[in-house]
């Protein structure tokens, strides 16, 4: 045990020598490149200055020296002529507000002085003014008569105008679909006559089954119902059976039809 504790002790002491070792040659290594960056960074910024300084210097030397001193004296004239400018528009806009300020005044003195003249003033017309509204009652009340009937006219052909175009609408609308629902049922029976047709022209030993008969004293809405069921259920009842292929119709087979039911 003791020579394992040796041995142990020994390994340790190598692998702290060992990473101090290697910490020097990586700070040794990380200073030389920062170094070089630095070396690097600062021929940079010469190199930028020193070309920066010779564009500055051809620049200056391709121009010419009258015409610094020409647009400076430009810019000096631009400036008194802005500021010329400047207080001519601060005297107007100062007089504009003089002006507004005396004429408000002005305005306030005339309703003033027109306020302490209106009570005789009123005194003297009150007189005609009775006069006047005794002789021209009538006048005013037809007037006010007329005004009023124009008025509640234009309401009411405002309301008539939108009940009709309401009512139009709606006629429309039902208009349209009786006339759909009429179409529709037109197609149908135009259908339904061509099939009826080309099956009777058919060279076939058979005859197309009548269409049912109900006894006397049913309601009509059961007959209109009944009529309908049968008219949909011949079709198709006839094609189950094969009555629309030409062999079949050969065989002499006998259909069934809807009068077999009753």
């Amino acid at each position: 045990s003791r020579d394992k504790e040796v041995y142990c002790l020994r390994w340790a002491a190598t692998t702290f020598l060992q990473a101090w070792w290697r910490g020097i040659l990586a700070r040794k290594r990380a200073g030389a490149m920062r170094q070089e960056l630095l070396v690097t960074f600062a021929s940079q910024i010469i190199k930028n200055t020193w070309r920066r300084y010779r564009a500055q210097e051809v620049l200056l030397s391709k121009v010419e020296l009258n015409i610094i001193p020409a647009k400076a004296a430009t810019r000096i004239q631009a400036q008194v002529r802005r500021w010329i400018c400047q207080r001519r528009y601060q005297r107007i806009r100062g007089l504009a507000l003089a002006l507004l300020s005396i004429r408000r005044k002005g305005s306030k003195l005339y309703g003033l002085r027109v306020q302490l003249n209106y009570t005789p003033i009123y005194k003297r017309t009150t007189v005609v003014r009775d006069m006047l509204s005794m002789k021209n009652s009538d006048a005013v009340v037809r007037i006010q008569s007329m005004l009023r009937m124009a008025y509640v006219r234009r309401q009411y052909i405002t309301l008539r105008n939108a009940a009709m175009y309401c009512q139009a609408a709606a006629f429309t609308r039902i208009r349209r679909a009786e006339f759909l629902q009429a179409r529709k049922a037109v197609i149908y029976i135009q259908r339904w006559w061509r099939t009826r047709k080309a099956l009777l022209e058919l060279p076939i030993q058979h005859a197309l089954a009548p269409a049912p008969k109900l006894p006397k004293g049913s309601f009509s809405f059961l007959a209109r119902r009944e009529r309908t069921s049968a008219a949909l259920l011949r079709g198709p009842l006839l094609a189950s059976q094969g009555f629309f292929d030409s062999v079949t119709q050969r065989s002499g087979r006998h259909f069934l039809s809807l009068l077999d039911f009753q």
